[in-house]
């Protein structure tokens, strides 16, 4: 590069003219243009392939406008395709819904042609019509749930104050292991058997522990309790039996709380259930073991020497009861979750008290819930009666096909689970997981509900009996419930409230009301009052007076 002003100055090829003209101020440097950018080379367009073209978007039906109108059957979609040198808009028409392919089989969804700010139609629901109208009363059959009529039911308890002291002071644990005979109550707390009389007092008036009375005095806990009806002792029950969990049992006299026979390890594993059949006893533990203690004739057995029969039953069963001499045993589905039957539960039954006899497994005629309780009435004892989940009960008569029992029946009950079956005199008594006892007349169908009452609040009942005892010791049938609570109530048997609260329904429309009939009374009164007593029990006085 010169700085001669007459001759031109070059930089990077470019040239640049300065003026002939000396400017009066010194000259100053002119930077050098930068560098011109790169260029990129426009390479020559290609045509299009199938394979680096995009796809074109999937056709479109468009809704109609007020500035345009494009016929329904035909669509617009537009396409832009950019190249690196120009830019081309192209506009292609869609094929009509004939045209395009049906997926699946459906044609493309309608399109509402609706003007703008116009109010869209009403929604009309499609009405169908079913052909026949068999259809819809058998559908309406099958959702409708027949349960027992509760309209005239009675709401009162039947409270049973047949000793002088209360049973509400006897606490029974939650493991539910008891034993009443009359006004006898024996409840297992933890490894003592605590023993009341009603009739005497609330509190215990033994506690029995088994390791003071035991011949080797170890500490043995209590699993389960009878008492025994024994020819020496008469109907008294007095000898209670108790179960441990080592497998012993033991033989206690209640009035001394004395040990009276044992029998050690009379089973290997925990006695579960001890049954009193008549003058026999029956013991199961858990293992599937049962051993019948049978007197030899005339004679009462003696429980250290006593010849017991054994019998093997399926082991690990949840429900087992000695039901009209046979043993009704039921376990729960398997815990993959595969039931054992499409209609419901196995029912095995055993004829332990015939020889040579085996068990039979039998199903209920429909889908129900797992066995929980069973009983049967002494007003019917052709039938047996379990209890289920979900508030059902099946009813079984023992002389079915074969010779075996068979079920019958299955009537629902309750919405609720039935946790426990007492058949008392001529009802069938059941307890509810809500703390109710309901009362059934099963010689009707549909079957009545007679007696509803709270048993337990708010807890379920967990167990129910009656007390077969009670009857020759204090002359009134007595019914025993136990709930979650931990408390013990005693029932009316023969629902005695009932039955008056009906008498003085059904009396009280032809009660006299005419003043000339409670003048009679006057001439009976001994002391000459006027006395305005109703007829009944006017006439109940004047028996009395004439039977002393």
């Amino acid at each position: 590069m010169t700085t001669d002003n007459n001759k031109p100055i070059t930089g990077d090829g470019i040239a640049v003219q300065t003026d002939s003209l000396q400017d009066p101020k010194p000259s100053r440097i002119v930077p050098p243009r930068p560098p011109p950018r790169y260029k990129n080379t426009v390479p020559s367009p290609q045509p299009a392939s199938p394979f680096n073209s995009p796809p074109p978007l999937p056709a479109r039906r468009a809704a109609p406008s007020v500035y345009e109108d494009i016929p329904p059957s035909r669509t617009l979609a537009l396409r832009i395709t950019e190249n690196n040198t120009s830019s081309e808009t192209s506009i292609e028409t869609s094929p009509t819904v004939s045209e395009r392919k049906i997926f699946g089989g459906l044609p493309p969804p309608p399109i509402r042609q609706i003007g703008l700010k116009d109010d869209l139609p009403e929604f009309k629901r499609q009405q169908q019509f079913s052909d026949s109208s068999d259809e819809e009363e058998e559908e309406e059959s099958k959702t409708r749930i027949d349960l027992p009529d509760s309209s005239r039911s009675s709401r009162k308890p039947p409270y049973a104050d047949f000793y002088p002291h209360s049973e509400s002071h006897v606490s029974v644990p939650h493991n539910g292991v008891y034993a009443v005979a009359g006004s006898i109550v024996a409840v297992v707390s933890s490894h003592t058997v605590k023993l009341f009389d009603l009739a005497v007092s609330e509190s215990p008036l033994y506690a029995v522990d088994l390791k003071d009375i035991s011949p080797d005095h170890r500490s043995r806990k209590p699993t389960s309790l009878a008492f025994r009806n024994s020819r020496a002792h008469g109907e008294n029950a007095t000898l209670l039996w108790i179960g441990t969990k080592d497998g012993h049992l033991f033989e206690v006299d209640v009035r001394s709380a004395v040990l009276v026979s044992s029998r050690m390890a009379a089973h290997a594993q925990a006695v579960t259930h001890i049954f009193p059949t008549g003058h026999m006893m029956v013991t199961m533990d858990d293992n599937g073991k049962v051993l019948i203690f049978a007197p030899d004739g005339s004679q009462d057995f003696v429980l250290s020497n006593a010849q017991a029969r054994v019998v093997r039953v399926a082991d690990k069963q949840d429900f087992v009861k000695l039901i009209a001499g046979r043993l009704w045993t039921s376990a729960r589905e398997s815990s993959s979750g595969v039931a054992n039957s499409s209609r419901g539960p196995i029912v095995r039954v055993y004829d332990i008290l015939a020889l040579g006899s085996s068990g039979r497994s039998l199903l209920p005629t429909e889908h129900v819930g797992m066995v929980t309780c069973g009983t049967m009435l002494p007003s019917n004892p052709g039938y047996v009666y379990l209890g289920h989940e979900g508030g059902i009960v099946t009813v079984w008569t023992l002389e079915g096909g074969q010779g075996a029992p068979e079920c019958v029946d299955v009537v629902k009950v309750s919405m609720s689970d039935i946790l426990c079956l007492a058949g008392v005199n001529d009802r069938l008594w059941g307890g509810s997981r809500a703390g109710h006892i309901s009362a059934y007349d099963t010689s009707q169908k549909p079957w009545v509900m007679t007696n509803s009452w709270v048993a337990h609040k708010d807890v379920p009942v967990t167990h129910l009996s009656v007390d077969p005892w009670s009857i020759s010791l204090v002359g009134k049938l007595c019914a025993v419930s136990v709930g979650r609570d931990e408390k013990m109530r005693f029932w009316d048997g023969l629902l005695a409230v009932s039955w008056i609260g009906l008498c003085q329904n059904l009396l009280a429309p032809r009660q006299p009301t005419d003043t000339s009939f409670y003048r009679r009374s006057r001439i009976n009164d001994p002391r000459g009052r006027i006395q305005f007593l109703p007829w009944a029990e006017h006439t109940h006085r004047f028996l009395e007076r004439r039977r002393q």
